[in-house]
């Protein structure tokens, strides 16, 4: 029985001895269960991202379709309700059918439920509206007919000079989201530069100003500087026509 014990007792260390190769096995077991699931968390965590990045391409797509955007000659914008400034100096006289067929374009581009108000401005400082001042028109198919023929009754009345500047204060005070400046020439009574400060001042962002140059706009390099800083400034673009 002595015996026993003894053999027993000195016996146990080696049963108990682990073999360093297992030891070794089950570390890098244990090293790859950690990379993996290092991994795989990395990889939910980019696939969060990528549904987040998805959910908000489709929240921006909802957005730009439920957006109205319309197109004047080419010039895109979401607004809709305008004043349109019309120069009825006499210098416009020579572009009688390029300005009516513009502003024609321009009417039958809106939608039913779009706003308008015409003013045409000429003399010292003459304006006339079309509608009561602060008044506008719904643009469905009688107020689009009516406003083109408004037109047409302005362009039988070019005369005198350039008041850009009082049109477009006056065109400031209108519930409008956008004023669209026709001309063909540089302002008269005020300086250009004079202008595009007074304007931007007053306007403070709150309505886009475009700005059309028809006639011989590309030899008065003046006009065209004085309308593109107009619209730039005022979250705006220029355009420049001469026949269709």
């Amino acid at each position: 029985m002595g015996v026993f014990l003894l053999v027993a007792i000195v016996a146990l260390p080696y049963y108990l001895k682990v073999d360093p190769d297992l030891v070794d096995q089950v570390g890098k077991a244990k090293e790859q269960i950690s990379k993996l699931e290092s991994e795989k968390k990395q990889l939910q965590k980019e696939q969060l991202k990528k549904d987040e990045r998805i959910a908000s391409l489709e929240a921006k797509n909802r957005a730009l379709r439920n957006e109205h955007i319309t197109t004047l000659l080419g010039i895109a914008t979401s607004a809709k309700s305008f004043v349109l400034l019309v120069d009825m100096s006499g210098s416009m006289e020579a572009y009688r059918t390029i300005v009516s067929e513009t502003v024609a374009k321009i009417i039958e581009s809106f939608g039913d439920d779009y706003r308008l108000q015409i003013i045409g401005y000429h003399l010292d400082n003459t304006l006339q509206p079309w509608k009561t001042p602060y008044g506008m028109e719904t643009m469905d198919q009688g107020g689009k007919s009516a406003a083109i023929s408004y037109m047409h009754s302005l362009t039988s009345q070019f005369s005198g000079g350039t008041p850009t500047n009082l049109a477009l204060e006056e065109a400031l005070k209108y519930d409008a989201e956008a004023i669209i400046l026709l001309t063909d020439g540089a302002p008269s009574f005020t300086e250009p530069a004079e202008i595009v400060r007074n304007i931007t001042a007053r306007n403070q962002g709150k309505k886009e100003i475009y700005s059309i140059a028809t006639g011989e706009y590309r030899a008065m390099p003046i006009l065209v500087e004085f309308l593109e800083a107009l619209s730039r400034q005022n979250g705006g673009s220029f355009l420049g026509v001469s026949s269709y």
